[in-house]
């Protein structure tokens, strides 16, 4: 009866062991970035398709880096409703978290060029 209890005491010590649950937006994203790049000088549009990583990381309090081995998008923004506001100059936009998906839409603006970003990447 004795071996019964400390092996019940055993258990329920070591089941308390607390359990860490993943954020739901952090990971790696991939997909598809469309760059339009609109020259306003010499009247010329150029749209580029690129492959795009992305890996968000949770920083805790909701709020979260995104970036890639070109540099951050947002960097320790907090999310509201789902999106992130892009907070890296020169760019300004949004990133939509979804359920295992990742919507990225970022502008540029300048007396000479402007420059779009718009990205569909999942998991």
């Amino acid at each position: 009866m004795r071996l019964t209890g400390v092996i019940l005491l055993i258990l329920s010590a070591w089941s308390c062991d607390p359990v860490e649950i993943p954020d739901q937006y952090a990971g790696r994203y991939y997909g598809k970035d469309t760059v339009i790049t609109n020259d306003l000088l010499f009247f010329e549009i150029d749209t580029v398709v690129y492959d795009l990583r992305l890996d968000v990381v949770a920083l805790g309090e909701a709020r979260y880096d995104v970036f890639n081995s070109n540099g951050f998008w947002a960097r320790d923004v907090q999310i509201d409703r789902n999106v992130l506001k892009i907070n890296i100059d020169p760019f300004e936009g949004k990133i939509i978290l979804g359920n295992n998906q990742l919507l990225l839409e970022a502008e540029y603006y300048s007396n000479t060029i402007t420059v779009t970003h718009k990205a569909s990447l999942s998991r």
